[in-house]
């Protein structure tokens, strides 16, 4: 991708992009339904936002369902509006609404920090980013929406590959970079090279992340690439669990986990089963005579290794024809790959000298 390609895409997103406006937490009320008021406006919101908003007021959905059931809706009218006062005195939270024109809804809420920060001025960041550290764009994920979220990839003009194993060799020091209106964040992108799979891991450092592009406040991310034990470290610590996974069955705990996985991001049963089948494997069990639904799922293994769940999922995430090239599910699913990865292995590799 070059850099006219990168502002092509800049100019159709920003010409695309739903509005956005910043409220204080004490300026939204709950009507009733999927009502509220914000500021003096009367608006109605998607189910997804008011799940949002109630997770910044501290409202729980079973606390919801209590109250509902004891008083109605006009109790739950009463005390999420009650928490919105209490917590806007005690955690004082700016939100950012993102509406939709043509529905005139509520599509989506992002909690600020510090500043809301603009698609234009991220744009700007980036574009800066990589013309001081050698970076060039390589593709694009956004949100469902535009102007909700967007992230992008970005390999070195200069590529760092290193070998974990015989033949698993990777590109480690392509980065991601992640947007909403209340922050930005770099993270550590690799690419297997034997298939070009893609696979996210955060780089846990304060200097990683911001919450403003004020330029006092960007010097730290702005050098997350000269900081090269940042990069390395995030590295090693990818490649001692990818050592651990190679050559280790999965427990069909870790099956039922990685279903899961695949479950909550919309991939149909029988793509699913073929990455993790845990059905399949569990139905074995009780055909040869093992009733192991209810038995220690993490002491049992499957017929699986973790490494072949794990790449399979990252080989779907980056390369499969159902989802859009824009859809951030699958920047989603290779970061969970990864955390599917860093866990701790139900069932080790051992060693037996005899």
């Amino acid at each position: 991708m070059t850099s006219n390609d990168f502002f092509a895409y800049r100019d159709t997103y920003l010409s695309r992009q739903m509005p956005a406006r910043l409220f204080r937490r004490e300026e939204i009320s709950f009507i009733g339904d999927d009502f509220y008021k914000i500021g003096d406006a009367r608006i109605q919101v998607n189910p997804y936002v008011s799940s949002q908003l109630d997770s910044f007021i501290g409202l729980t959905r079973e606390q919801a369902s209590i109250v509902r059931k004891a008083s109605g809706e006009a109790g739950i009218r009463d005390f999420r509006n009650y928490l919105a006062a209490a917590n806007s005195i005690t955690k004082p939270v700016k939100l950012a609404l993102i509406g939709d024109p043509e529905s005139r809804k509520i599509v989506s809420a992002v909690p600020i920090k510090d500043q809301m920060i603009t698609a234009e001025t991220f744009f700007d960041f980036a574009e800066m980013f990589m013309d001081k550290n050698g970076y060039e764009p390589k593709e694009f994920e956004r949100s469902g929406t535009f102007g909700n979220g967007l992230t992008i990839y970005m390999d070195s003009h200069n590529p760092i590959v290193r070998q974990i194993a015989p033949d698993e060799d990777f590109m480690t020091d392509s980065l991601y970079m992640r947007w909403n209106q209340g922050e930005v964040e770099v993270g550590s992108y690799f690419v297997r090279l034997v298939c070009i799979n893609g696979q996210i891991q955060k780089i846990t450092s304060p200097a990683a992340k911001t919450y403003s592009l004020e330029p006092s406040k960007i010097s730290m991310i702005l050098n997350v690439p000269a900081q090269a034990n940042l990069l390395e470290s995030s590295f090693d610590k990818f490649r001692s669990k990818a050592l651990a996974a190679i050559g280790t069955r999965a427990s069909m705990a870790e099956l039922k986990y990685v279903s899961r996985i695949l479950d909550a991001h919309g991939v149909d049963e029988q793509t699913a089963e073929v990455i993790s089948p845990y059905r399949s494997d569990l139905q074995a069990y009780a055909d040869s005579g093992h009733d192991i639904s209810h038995g220690r799922a993490n002491e049992i293994m499957s017929s699986r290794n973790v490494w072949d769940v794990y790449n399979d999922l990252t080989r779907f995430a980056t390369h499969n024809d159902v989802w859009e090239k824009e859809d951030n599910r699958r920047g989603s699913l290779k970061a969970a790959a990864v955390n599917f990865l860093g866990r701790e292995r139900d069932i080790r590799k051992y060693v037996d000298i005899f």
